[in-house]
């Protein structure tokens, strides 16, 4: 279950990006894998994890500037990671406090509300 977290995750801010539904390994770096909490490859999982809520934090910091600090809270708990079970939950914070609160799913494309 925790690998299709980390993987949904990252297809949905790709998508936000591409402005297209991603799929499995359709983001520019193939991170987009639940193969990649699996195999317990943490420096791959801080990085997606950290790129993709680099892309969602971008897309609403303007709207937000007031709560740039705790988007960049989470950035920092996801890059001091030591294990792929930590960075699932980082994503799943993020995901609860700023994802759900900005952002609506259109048909199976994150878009800001």
């Amino acid at each position: 279950m925790d690998q299709m977290v980390y993987e949904h995750f990252l297809r949905d801010a790709f998508g936000l990006a591409l402005d297209k539904r991603v799929g499995q390994l359709e983001d520019p770096a193939e991170f987009a894998d639940a193969g990649v909490i699996t195999s317990g490859n943490v420096a791959e999982a801080v990085i997606g994890a950290g790129y993709a809520m680099g892309i969602l934090t971008k897309r609403i910091r303007n709207q937000h500037l007031d709560k740039l600090e705790v988007m960049t809270g989470y950035l920092q708990r996801v890059i001091a990671a030591k294990t792929v079970q930590e960075v699932v939950a980082v994503i799943k914070d993020f995901d609860a406090s700023v994802v759900k609160a900005n952002f609506d799913r259109i048909d199976g494309v994150l878009q800001p509300k």
